[in-house]
């Protein structure tokens, strides 16, 4: 009999869903909007999945007002595809990084007049177009937007937090230059930008407590799981979700050595909220990259728990 609830709960949101999707392709492809709009849109839709998927946000009781007004580098704990949810859903003036992510990764195929490239790193431009990603979260911060990014490199499943990557950050010390979108003009940063570490973790699946009942958690991170239709169609049945945020107060990249320093604080900050009893971290295998330095050139395990 629940199981048949569940079927028929995720039956039931499906519509919903293709009428949020539809109404974001609709600002996309149609009215095409652009700044303060493409931001209002993108948070409307993050908010939208949300409610759909029955995932509730709360602040920690000791976290710090998160910083709106003023350029911002939010670094947070990734462990779900749903991080951009949540992420998305409280940070009203942020794009995400790395990927130059402005809209969930299934609709990326529709974002293309954004300026988004995806290119391998066997490409012999790769370095070019990383380049280039660099040169538009610079752009950004030059024209006062804030940017999101989970500098663990890829998830976990949600009981560790993995090294933070210091690799972009380095953008804030002088120490790279990125490039314009004609990928010969470099761009470098103008103005002061502050890092707000976010902590993110499950409080409760459907009432139960995570901290009682950890394999709960998989309800949220599905790090296990390959199947892409099982893992959507499992959130769709899930009923609810409640997420705990914890914003700390923003670090001033001058109080420190460089960006390895400033990535190893803010990575203490947040697990010091999203896995208090872990000693220590490692840094998380990117599925499909080897280290510098590393000479396996056997294929890479499967991408287990990749969204």
């Amino acid at each position: 009999m629940e199981k048949f609830k569940r079927g028929l709960r995720a039956f039931g949101r499906v519509p919903r869903g293709l009428g949020i999707i539809g109404r974001l392709a609709w600002d996309v492809y149609v009215k095409r909007v652009q700044g303060d709009d493409l931001k209002e849109a993108s948070n409307r839709f993050y908010k939208s999945l949300a409610d759909l998927l029955g995932i509730k946000i709360l602040f920690n009781k000791e976290s710090a007002p998160i910083v709106q007004d003023s350029t911002t580098w939010y670094v947070a704990n990734h462990m779900s595809v749903a991080d951009f949810i949540v992420t998305g859903s409280v940070l009203k003036n942020g794009t995400f990084a790395g990927k130059e992510l402005k809209l969930p990764e299934p609709l990326l195929h529709a974002a293309k007049y954004i300026g988004i490239k995806r290119v391998p790193k066997e490409h012999a431009d790769f370095q070019k177009y990383n380049r280039m990603t660099q040169g538009r979260i610079i752009k950004n911060f030059n024209e006062g937007q804030s940017t999101i990014m989970f500098p663990e490199g890829t998830i976990t499943d949600g009981s560790r937090v993995a090294l933070f990557r210091q690799g972009l950050l380095s953008l804030l010390f002088g120490n790279a230059a990125g490039l314009d979108q004609d990928g010969v003009t470099e761009i470098k940063l103008e103005q002061p930008v502050k890092v707000q570490p976010i902590g993110i973790k499950v409080k409760d699946v459907e009432g139960k407590c995570v901290d009682m009942r950890p394999e709960m958690r998989h309800y949220y991170s599905h790090f296990t799981s390959l199947n892409t239709i099982k893992r959507i169609w499992t959130r769709l049945a899930t009923e609810s979700i409640t997420i705990e945020l914890k914003a700390f107060d923003p670090l001033d990249p001058a109080e420190f050595n460089d960006a390895k320093d400033l990535a190893n604080a803010a990575g203490e900050l947040v697990r010091s909220f999203a896995a208090p009893d872990q000693v220590g971290f490692e840094k998380a295998k990117i599925p499909g990259v080897r280290e510098r330095g590393e000479k396996d050139d056997t294929p890479p395990p499967p991408q287990r728990g990749l969204y």
